[in-house]
């Protein structure tokens, strides 16, 4: 729910556009500018950019209607001037931050300290000064009740987070200073526009403190913090950044990278002549987000983060590593959507959590450690550290033509392609289970994605049975010399069907098309 606006500021807050989406609190709109949702893009070429004129022109001649009076001869006509066709630049878009605000198409700072909510908090740490945690919790509590944020969840994290100078003074420190953190704004990525955005880990502990209390209306984690389970994961997070902090001078100052890739052209599958890479197969039940040292392949919902944050959400292999990796929360604020031709990449992201069960079973289970180094290139913003998480969504249903075929190859590949340092990609049945899709099928795309963009993968079978197999096939694809292309004729030929035959037959039939077309 939204929080109550400012009573205090004199400035009025207002969005350019329905489009956009602006932090709360704001003041009462204007019916014609009202908006429709809580965090606002804004493009950086309209920042500061003046009023427009007025459409109306007053006349070039001081006759009446501003004509040539009737004595006078017309000027001969001009000649035709050539118009040079300017190139458009595409315009950078910004997140704002709660403490600016869109007046008459202007960028404009609004006084933060007189934020309704962040006057609360101040209140509460200078009147609580001296007394015992629990009585800090209860009156916390109380707080955040007035402004329709539950924290109910956050009573079994105890002392460290409610005693005082604890992480939650920590926090509201942050926000406090938060216009210092962020000077403007964070980068936004429009739809189909290859692009990186480097974030610290600085910057993400201060968009993470917004959400906790509330300053985005549309991606807060308002109703997250009254589950318990949940509540914990999130104050875990908080607490490890301001004990790594103390640690690590230079660890608030590692970068987060997002990378959006993009592919716009289709793949020619037919004429893909790679051979195929590495396979190590894992049989015990373990989960992706183990394997620290590759890059892991998250299952993505077209929205990044799936059913979170939401006090009911459906925990599967997404909210599962959202919930370990805290910092991937920030992901949605600046890739909203994942579209048909893109998958995201994320690097520099720290595993705070331990877990045990799964969906309704799902239990916080302390703190993690042993967290595993990315080594970055220049180019992914000097990522200094952290684990690499690659976005791919599945198409829901599987695969029931060419269209879809095509669709789940590319889409594997546009992830498996990115500069993983040399290191594995831990990957396992990619939109299996509720998605629909066959577990065999799937696998087989993935090795063939896998082979075109030249990475070893690393597959968690999770306990899974019906793929046992999947080790003895890869091996028979390396012994008899099959390419890309090979496999690919076989699942092109009957798409809808491929999905119910084994390894074995796909292989024979593999095997026998290529001696077909090499004449033997």
């Amino acid at each position: 729910p939204p929080l109550s606006p400012p009573s205090s500021s004199s400035s009025s807050t207002t969005t350019s556009s329905s489009s956009c989406f602006c932090a709360s609190p704001t003041p009462t709109l204007p019916p014609s500018l009202d908006p429709v949702s809580s965090l606002q893009l804004m493009d950086v070429s309209e920042v500061s950019k003046p009023l427009p004129p007025s459409s109306s022109s007053s006349p070039s001649s001081s006759s009446p209607g501003g004509s040539t009076p009737p004595d006078v001869a017309a000027p001969p006509p001009s000649p035709p001037v050539e118009k040079v066709k300017k190139k458009k630049k595409k315009k950078k878009k910004l997140m704002l931050m709660p403490w600016y605000a869109v007046e008459n198409e202007k960028l404009v700072k609004v006084d933060w300290l007189k934020n309704d909510v962040v006057i609360a908090l101040l209140v509460y740490t200078s009147n609580t000064v001296g007394l015992e945690w629990e009585d800090r919790m209860a009156k916390f509590i109380l707080v955040m009740d007035e402004f329709h944020v539950p924290v109910s969840g956050l009573k079994k994290c105890g002392k460290r987070f409610f005693a005082e100078n604890g992480v939650l003074d920590e926090m509201v420190k942050a926000v406090v200073s938060g216009p210092e953190f962020v000077s403007r704004g964070i980068e936004a990525h429009a739809a189909m526009e290859a692009r990186t955005t480097t974030i610290t880990k600085k910057q993400v502990f201060l968009v993470l403190s917004l959400c906790f209390f509330g300053f985005f209306r549309t991606y807060a984690f308002n109703s997250m913090l009254s589950v318990e389970q949940l509540a914990q994961c999130v104050e875990n997070y908080f607490f490890r950044y301001i004990e790594e902090s103390k640690k690590d001078k230079n660890f608030e100052d590692k970068v987060i990278s997002i990378e959006r890739r993009v592919m716009k052209d289709d793949i020619d599958w037919l004429s893909c002549t790679d051979t195929f890479s590495g396979l190590t197969f894992v049989k015990e039940k373990k989960g992706i987000e183990d394997f620290q040292d590759c890059f892991q392949v998250n299952f993505a919902d077209p929205r990044p983060g799936g059913t979170l944050p939401s006090p009911y959400p459906d925990i599967v292999q997404e909210e599962i590593l959202f919930l370990v990796y805290i910092e991937l929360f920030v992901t949605p604020l600046i890739v909203p959507n994942i579209q048909r031709d893109e998958a995201i990449i994320v690097k520099g992201v720290t595993r705070t959590n331990n877990y045990t069960g799964y969906q309704r079973q799902f239990k916080y289970a302390g703190n993690f450690e042993g967290n595993k180094e990315v080594v970055a290139s220049k180019s992914d913003g000097d990522v200094s550290g952290g684990v690499g998480v690659i976005f791919v969504d599945a198409r829901p249903g599987g695969v029931r033509d060419l269209a879809t075929l095509n669709r789940e190859l590319k889409k594997a590949f546009l992830g498996f392609s990115c500069n993983t340092e040399g290191k594995s990609i831990a990957t396992g049945h990619w939109g299996c289970g509720a998605f629909g899709g066959s577990h065999m099928l799937k696998a087989v795309i993935q090795l063939m994605a896998a082979a075109k963009a030249k990475k070893h993968l690393t597959y968690a079978n999770y306990g899974q049975t019906r793929i046992n197999s999947l080790p003895s096939f890869h091996a028979s694809l390396l012994s008899h010399n099959l390419t890309v292309s090979d496999l690919y004729a076989v699942l092109a030929s009957n798409p809808s069907g491929v999905r119910r035959r084994t390894f074995e037959q796909i292989l024979n039939d593999a095997v026998a098309g290529k001696l077909m077309r090499e004449g033997k």
